[in-house]
């Protein structure tokens, strides 16, 4: 995705110009959840190792697996 200053349907490299408005919020808002996502994950790791962080992830992972069968 390009980010320069949120005028990315403007750009000539990609064909965004193509996008509804609508779809460029959006895409926007999911760009930005999964930037403060990576940044949570960043923090947790000052907080907790990597190895039980993926162990806590896996677990939790598993659970909602085994509830969904």
């Amino acid at each position: 995705m390009y980010k320069y200053d949120y005028k990315r349907w403007e750009e000539p490299q990609c064909d965004c110009k193509y996008f509804s408005q609508y779809e460029i919020e959006i895409s926007y808002k999911i760009e930005e959840y999964f930037y403060t996502l990576r940044k949570e994950w960043e923090d947790g790791l000052k907080l907790e190792k990597l190895e039980d962080r993926n162990w806590i992830l896996l677990k939790e992972l598993e659970e909602l697996m085994d509830n969904a069968n």
